[in-house]
């Protein structure tokens, strides 16, 4: 049976060969992780092979443990700007590669820390 820390330097060596935002990310999300004590489900679903076609929660342990191929950094996008539409039930956000998307202005979104209305987004935050 592997061990938690073991599992946290695997991962750790898989995200640093995809760039210092990968390392970043996996910090952070190892800390959550301990905080919540999920250690040991972490530990169950690479001990049992398992794969996810999916990355719903965006984050960086399963693509560097090889449960998923689904790149979190490259499906995220980060809020530039937001601007009213001119329409209250509308909102238009300007992302980091440049498009432009206009998205009701009261939907939840998925966040990088769970689920907020689209009217709550502010310049920097991180959906998917």
């Amino acid at each position: 049976m592997i061990e938690w820390n073991e599992l946290e330097d695997i991962a750790r060596q898989k995200a640093s060969a995809f760039g210092d935002a990968y390392l970043k990310r996996l910090d952070f999300e190892i800390k959550e992780i301990n905080k919540q004590a999920l250690n040991q489900y972490w530990i169950d679903l690479y001990e049992e092979g398992t794969k996810f076609d999916h990355n719903k929660n965006g984050l960086v342990l399963p693509l560097a443990l090889g449960i998923t191929e689904i790149d979190p950094i490259k499906h995220t996008h980060v809020v530039e700007n937001t601007e009213p539409t001119g329409l209250d039930d509308l909102l238009e956000i300007e992302l980091d590669n440049g498009n432009i998307i206009v998205i009701p202005a009261n939907v939840l979104v998925s966040v990088k820390d769970g689920k907020i209305l689209s009217s709550q987004l502010k310049i920097g935050d991180e959906f998917v």
